[in-house]
């Protein structure tokens, strides 16, 4: 059953986002805040900061910490 996000699905009464999804948020996290890489993988919906390295790193072709540096200076 989908919810009205249409980007997650219910599995045996919990919500579900696909990897892309949530890496799709922790970028957004990542560029916009100063919390920890840590702090944003569970953000995201993540249950180990190892799997969100893993999925960001296929997503993006580098690691979180490379991504937030990257950012500009606001």
């Amino acid at each position: 059953m989908k919810t009205s996000s249409q980007s997650a699905v219910r599995i045996n009464g919990m919500e579900w986002q696909h990897p892309g999804v949530r890496i799709s948020n922790a970028m957004y996290l990542l560029h916009t805040t100063d919390l920890s890489v840590t702090q944003i993988a569970y953000e995201a919906g993540f249950v180990e900061v190892l799997t969100f390295e893993r999925e960001f790193k296929k997503h993006t072709l580098m690691t979180s910490k490379e991504f937030k540096d990257s950012r500009s200076p606001d």
